[in-house]
């Protein structure tokens, strides 16, 4: 199993984006093992990897997992999604390694707590209670004087799963109908709801990695997205050089969050509003970014978010030296991505082939077959695909966007009424 040549690093869930993880850390010289700290949810069975790892093991009993990593004498532990991040920390910290505070754990993914801890340490924070009646969530709403609208979601989930933006007590009553008590994207059951004043304005991503508790800020991503009825639809996410002046009130924001969660060590990415008055957090994950985020930042940057992680839990000096100079860009990007409007059978799949020729098309991604039922877009988890664009030259770059939004908007995936 284990041999003084060989130095072992463990992945806790390496699903999602965190797949990316394991051949960077071979290529440094490790061989990586995958954790699963259940069975794999449904949602990312597909992005598991288990031909990257030496071996796989799934936790049964906390204890006898200790004794299996035990023999490979690891020299790192984290993350690979939203699902592995308490787990990784508690053994991180079991093993003396580079690791962020389980202490702090849940507050790194239960966004009420997430909130409540920004808030004590001083750090802008939205109004927020959390609840599994709509009782509770009007007589929270007389208190703090809150009207309508207000976003109700899961209190710890991925992907934009089931946020709901309520006009009134029949929304919220039917928000809290979809949430609690029902399983989340995660496998997760929810017992109660997360209730939170609507915050308006731009809402961007910060990506950053960690090391021994100075952040690194690889790119800032802005989203496109419309109001859909009682849902948002999310369009795109374009990405931005994160030293741009525009971006400095988010960044400085930003890092003084990840200080108030005690996220010193890896990757982090944070949803931010920025509004009127400033920058808000919306919730921040322990974790990379989704789907093909660090891998596009890899492309058009100087600085590869993924190369830093591997520094930021193996060596502080290499870290440093990748991070001497600042992050720069040396192309436009964005992730478009499509939408499906009327729920049915996809009787048609048309427009693909096009969007693959536009010049700035990098990669296209479908996750929608001929003969699928599918439901119309409101989140990342029923988003039926979507393209990587990069281009150098910013005219080429936004003529191939508005070409994606024409051919989308023309119903690439279209579907058919199926009476059940």
């Amino acid at each position: 199993m284990n041999n003084s040549q060989t130095k072992y690093v463990v992945i806790v869930d390496p699903f999602s984006s965190g797949a990316l993880l394991a051949p960077y850390f071979t290529d440094s010289g490790y061989s990586c093992i995958a954790v699963l700290s259940r069975e794999i949810p449904e949602l990312f069975k597909g992005s598991f990897r288990p031909e990257d790892f030496s071996a796989t093991h799934l936790m049964k009993e906390y204890v006898k997992l200790l004794g299996t990593l035990k023999a490979y004498k690891p020299v790192a532990i984290l993350p690979g999604s939203e699902l592995g991040v308490e787990l990784a920390d508690l053994l991180a910290q079991e093993f003396l390694l580079s690791g962020n505070d389980p202490e702090l754990s849940s507050a790194r993914r239960d966004k009420y707590l997430m909130q409540q801890t920004i808030a004590d340490f001083g750090i802008r924070s939205i109004k927020q209670t959390h609840a599994a009646t709509a009782e509770q969530v009007s007589a929270w709403r007389d208190q703090q004087e809150i009207g309508y609208p207000i976003v109700i979601k899961p209190i710890a989930s991925a992907g934009t799963d089931s946020v709901h933006l309520c006009y009134d007590d029949e929304d919220v009553a039917a928000a809290l109908a979809d949430i609690v008590g029902v399983s989340n994207v995660l496998s997760e059951t929810n017992t109660a709801a997360l209730i939170q004043e609507f915050v308006e304005g731009d809402e961007y991503i910060v990506d950053a990695v960690s090391c021994d508790g100075r952040h690194f800020t690889t790119n800032v991503c802005r989203y496109k997205k419309t109001k859909h009825n009682k849902s948002f639809t999310y369009l795109e996410s374009e990405f931005f050089d994160p030293n741009k002046d525009e971006f400095a009130e988010l960044v400085a924001y930003n890092n003084l969050v990840l200080d108030a969660l005690k996220i010193n060590f890896g990757p982090s990415h944070s949803e931010i509003i920025l509004t009127e008055s400033g920058p808000v957090l919306v919730e921040v994950g322990a974790r990379l970014n989704g789907g093909n985020a660090p891998q596009l930042v890899s492309e058009v940057a100087t600085v590869n978010p993924l190369k830093l992680v591997v520094a930021s839990y193996t060596s502080a000096d290499t870290f440093a030296e990748l991070t001497a100079a600042p992050q720069q860009f040396n192309a436009n990007a964005m992730m478009k991505f499509l939408t499906i409007e009327d729920a049915g059978e996809v009787e048609r799949i048309e427009g693909l082939c096009e969007i693959e020729t536009l010049a700035s098309c990098k990669r296209l991604l479908s996750f929608v077959n001929v003969g699928d039922h599918v439901t119309p877009t409101r989140s990342f988890v029923n988003c039926p695909g979507w393209a990587i664009l990069i281009n150098s030259d910013p005219q080429q770059f936004y003529a191939d966007v508005k070409a994606v939004e024409q051919i989308n908007a023309a119903a690439i995936f279209r579907t058919r009424e199926v009476q059940l």
